[in-house]
């Protein structure tokens, strides 16, 4: 049997993106204004990355397989 699972946190993926973006840039030797510029830049490609999978930035669908055993996020495509 498989059924679907809506969420909606309107919340999460930014502060997921914000973070991801931020430790990515923990390493580089850059100034706390080029960290900056970059961060930005950096959250928005992240954010375009996981877009597909979010409607209006906050629901998201999973699927769950109770067969299988599995759970697979849906596209919004």
């Amino acid at each position: 049997m498989k059924f679907t699972v809506t969420m909606k946190d309107p919340d999460a993926l930014h502060e997921a993106v914000q973070e991801a973006a931020k430790e990515s840039l923990e390493d580089l030797d850059l100034s706390d204004d080029e960290k900056e510029v970059l961060l930005d830049k950096r959250a928005e490609n992240l954010k375009e990355a996981a877009e597909r999978f979010f409607e209006f930035g906050e629901y998201v669908q999973i699927e769950i397989d109770t067969k299988e055993r599995t759970a697979t996020l849906l596209p919004y495509d």
